[in-house]
């Protein structure tokens, strides 16, 4: 059998951790060659194809055809296929021969106005007797492989007189403000987000390219756009983010040279769609939405997503899951006339309280499906929820969702990556040092062995949430 160890050098020279999983473009894409042509790549995997080789550039010598005693060919005799690894990933589904090398995934969902279970809290009881309250009944099944951190702050308690309520959802994911900017017609400047934000941070780790989507049309006033985003890709620069779901499978997947079926297949079924903007359009693209970030998890085309639900000013009415036509201001008015400040709103006070409960029940059946679908899914030796974490959390307090703050704010975390996490917990930082959405995803970070140090304002900064890390 023929390799050309030449070839593996100049690979080498252009990215050092580059690793040989399958005779798949998608698998070549997946490792890291997203930066060489497709022709290249397609190329590579031919030669390799023809030798029927597998390498991996490992530290390990025995598995380095360039190392030593290496050989890309291994030892059959001792049970070595060859110096390589192969991959669930994009090869098409899991169960491929030879060792599995999973990818840990991490996803994002924001949900406006403290949209987040009811007034009255996510939980019932305390310790590890507690459970889920009704609006997140739903994810009851998964309550071992779940954590609820209450408590968090997206800025510091002394910067509440400088921070402007709309102003603090770029701060969610980024932990830092960016730049002021003004809203047209409005007397207060809004800030920007400080970025890049969590999910690009651990995409960039593993040179992944993160998908950002989003359930409702923004508005077409420039000058607000930028404070409705937690996605960002740098300071002052929001996240590329996809409405529609057949242009966000296109980007996530259009790359592909050889597609496996099942993605193919989901991008077949939303040719027909309608307009992802409408409000009675929620509901399926929320689905499609988690159908493609579950793909892109499961054949390893990003390991980073967000989705990020609606807007601090989202119009959406939902009449057609409450039955209840709440005007032009649609979630925006539910969420400041409902109980969202203890008090009556007046009005139409048990009908807005009633479907605003119907949405918040409705949004944690959205993720306990998407969730089960993770459990459902073959990853290797397990499931595909066994490497990946599903970040949930709101633009505010649940119990004060019109304040527009970012303060005292629960996050769901289902899923332990691959045993990193200990899960099973009711954690209430409120006091702590380590109040900030910036210590919870450094913690996060740590789990991932992804460099977190320059993440976040450093005035946020405290510290990990140790009872989240595995010891």
């Amino acid at each position: 059998m023929w390799h050309d160890v030449r070839l593996i050098r100049i690979i080498r020279e252009m990215r050092r951790d580059v690793v040989f999983f399958s005779r798949s473009s998608a698998a070549c894409q997946r490792v890291g060659l997203r930066r060489l042509s497709d022709g290249l790549c397609g190329a590579l995997f031919i030669v390799l194809a023809g030798c029927g080789t597998s390498m991996s550039d490992s530290v390990d010598d025995g598995d380095d055809p360039l190392a030593p005693g290496g050989s890309a060919h291994g030892d059959p005799a001792n049970g070595d296929p060859g110096g390589g690894r192969s991959m669930n990933g994009a090869n098409g589904g899991s169960g491929s021969s030879g060792t599995f090398d999973p990818v840990d995934h991490v996803v994002f969902i924001v949900t406006p106005h403290g949209g987040l279970g009811h007034a009255s809290g996510l939980t019932r009881g305390d310790g590890n007797a507690w459970s889920f309250a009704d609006a997140l009944s739903s994810l009851e099944p998964y309550r071992a492989q779940t954590n609820i951190v209450e408590g968090l702050d997206a800025f510091a308690r002394h910067q509440r007189e400088e921070i402007r309520p709309h102003e603090t959802r770029p701060l969610l994911l980024t932990g830092r403000a960016g730049s002021l900017g003004t809203i047209d017609g409005y007397t207060y400047s809004i800030v920007h987000g400080g970025g890049p934000s969590i999910d690009r941070l651990i995409a960039n780790a593993r040179e992944f390219e993160p998908i950002t989507l989003r359930i409702g049309d923004e508005l077409s006033n420039e000058s607000v756009r930028p404070f409705m985003h937690v996605a960002w890709e740098d300071r002052d620069q929001v996240a590329p983010v996809a409405i529609d779901p057949k242009e966000a499978a296109e980007r996530a997947f259009g790359s592909l040279a050889d597609p496996p079926s099942e993605i193919v297949a989901f991008q077949e079924g939303l040719a027909d769609r309608g307009d992802p903007r409408a409000d009675e359009s929620t509901s399926w693209v929320f689905e499609d939405h988690m159908e493609l970030v579950r793909l892109a998890f499961a054949h390893d085309t990003t390991n980073s997503a967000t989705i990020e639900v609606g807007d601090p000013w989202w119009r959406a009415g939902f009449a057609w899951l409450t039955g209840f036509d709440p005007g032009n201001s649609g979630y925006y008015l539910l969420s400041h006339t409902a109980y969202a400040n203890n008090r009556p709103g007046g009005g139409n006070y048990d009908q807005e309280t009633l479907a605003w409960e119907q949405i918040q029940t409705w949004f944690a059946e959205q993720v306990a499906g998407f969730v089960r679908k993770l459990s459902e899914t073959e990853y290797g030796d397990g499931s595909l929820l066994d490497h990946t974490l599903v970040v949930w959390t709101a633009d505010g307090n649940p119990r004060e969702p019109s304040a527009h703050r970012a303060s005292e704010v629960p996050v769901v975390m289902i899923g332990n990556l691959g045993g990193r996490l200990q899960t099973g917990q009711l954690i209430d930082i409120e006091g702590r040092d380590s109040r900030y959405f910036v210590d919870l995803f450094r913690t996060i970070a740590t789990a991932l062995e992804v460099d977190a140090s320059n993440f976040g304002d450093p005035e946020l900064v405290g510290e990990p949430i140790t009872e989240l890390l595995s010891n």
